[in-house]
């Protein structure tokens, strides 16, 4: 990415030059409509090859690649023929269900794809299982349209949903592009924007701070949506570093929502939730939270303290002096648990140096490696 695609980025957001972006390429109802008229072979010529490429188009998600995918793929293109519209809103599965978008058609085998969308928040199990309801061997697809894109909680196992993200689509469209009509063109280069701000969040604070010589970084210029959204962009761009990491010991993470923060947690057969010595099913796990990086300890609560806050109180005091943490890293004073905290506990924050994807990553695995070769969490 160069300074002009985050300057043009910059101009559209001020300037108002792209109506998705005025509407709010964050609300779902945006998309809803924007769809609702281009998904229209009377709008667009091309609408049912578009839908044909993201059928079968490549896919982070697996479930395109089974037998059962590809079978029930093949039988819906050969039945969804002839002119088709799109409706919003419309009931699917379990009668007080509604899908986002329906693609509907006159022909005679009810061959209709349900499509569901989602911008920034995550697809709960429950809600595909409801418009799964008497039709799991019927197609679907998700459009992931923001940081859902990035979520490793957006995805599920079920029925024949296929999921895809903004870089997926502009994948497939992108030989299309000439043929839309100009409101297709005007979403199209919305999910352009959307892809700028998912894969390359720290060269835009990079780029504002240089330009505005000042620490603050004003997101809103660039059309981010809060420090969620931010922080998905970049903790995203961190996993994708550390999953190309030549250290394929610390390469598995997953990315998540809780209430309070965004998570990047470390899932890796070398370093998974270890349980600690002498505290029976007691765990504890690294992760990111927002922009700290965390040594957290899971504790079964129903069981009582059993002796986890002694423990921590005692690690605590471990790295309190005469450790050397990388540059860029500081370690931050130490919060005693209180009596009342539940289930998960920080031990140890780090505050690093959010600069670059590869920088961040780079100091988590050194404070990872750092710390287990020390041995002080085994006794």
């Amino acid at each position: 990415m160069n300074e002009k695609e985050i300057k043009n980025l910059a101009d559209c957001i001020e300037k108002g030059t792209n109506p998705v972006e005025v509407a709010g390429h964050g609300r779902g109802s945006t998309h809803k409509g924007y769809l609702t008229w281009l998904l229209n072979s009377g709008h667009w010529s091309n609408a049912p090859k578009a839908i044909e490429l993201l059928v079968d188009s490549p896919s982070i998600t697996c479930s395109q690649e089974n037998d059962r995918y590809q079978e029930i793929a093949l039988n819906w293109k050969s039945n969804f023929t002839g002119p088709f519209w799109c409706e919003y809103e419309r009931r699917i599965g379990d009668r007080n269900s509604r899908v986002d978008l329906l693609l509907c058609t006159n022909n005679e085998n009810d061959m209709d794809l349900p499509i569901e969308l989602k911008v920034d928040d995550d697809l709960e199990y429950s809600q595909l299982e409801k418009y799964s309801s008497g039709r799991e061997d019927e197609l679907g697809l998700v459009f992931l349209l923001g940081s859902s894109s990035v979520r490793d909680d957006s995805y599920h196992n079920i029925g024949c949903w296929k999921w895809i993200t903004v870089n997926e689509i502009l994948a497939a469209w992108e030989c299309l592009y000439d043929s839309m009509p100009p409101r297709g063109r005007e979403w199209y280069n919305s999910l352009q924007n959307e892809a700028l701000r998912l894969n390359c969040a720290f060269e835009i604070e990079n780029y504002d701070r240089s330009i505005c010589n000042n620490d603050n970084f004003e997101m809103w210029k660039y059309g981010f949506r809060g420090e969620k959204h931010l922080n998905f962009s970049k903790l995203s761009s961190v996993k994708n570093v550390l999953y190309n990491n030549r250290n394929k010991e610390v390469s598995e993470w997953e990315l998540y929502d809780t209430r309070n923060n965004t998570v990047l947690n470390l899932k890796s057969k070398t370093y998974p939730w270890k349980n600690i010595p002498n505290l029976g099913e007691n765990k504890y796990y690294w992760e990111f939270n927002d922009d700290k990086f965390v040594l957290k300890v899971e504790y079964e609560k129903e069981r009582g303290d059993n002796g986890i806050r002694e423990w921590i109180g005692r690690k605590q005091d471990s790295f309190k002096e005469g450790w050397s943490w990388p540059d860029g890293v500081t370690l931050l004073p130490p919060r005693r648990p209180k009596s009342n905290t539940k289930w998960h506990i920080s031990v140890l924050r780090w505050e690093l140096t959010f600069d670059s994807a590869k920088s961040v990553a780079d100091q988590a695995i050194k404070i990872i490696e750092s710390v287990s070769n020390s041995k002080v969490l085994d006794n």
